[in-house]
C-alpha cells in the first residue's frame, strides 16, 4: 500500500497510482488513515 501526499508531486502520484492501482490510497489534508495490525482484537 502506498499514499504518496500533496509534497510528491501530481507526476509522481500518478506514477504510484498507475503502478500501485488497487493498494494506492489518495491521501490529502485532513484525511485520515487507519492502520489495523490484524493482532489482538
Amino acid at each position: 500500500m502506498v499514499a504518496p501526499c500533496h509534497c510528491s508531486g501530481d507526476l509522481a502520484r500518478s506514477a504510484f497510482e498507475n503502478v500501485y492501482e488497487e493498494n494506492f490510497i489518495r491521501m490529502g489534508v485532513g484525511k485520515r488513515l487507519e492502520i489495523e495490525t490484524g493482532k489482538g482484537k
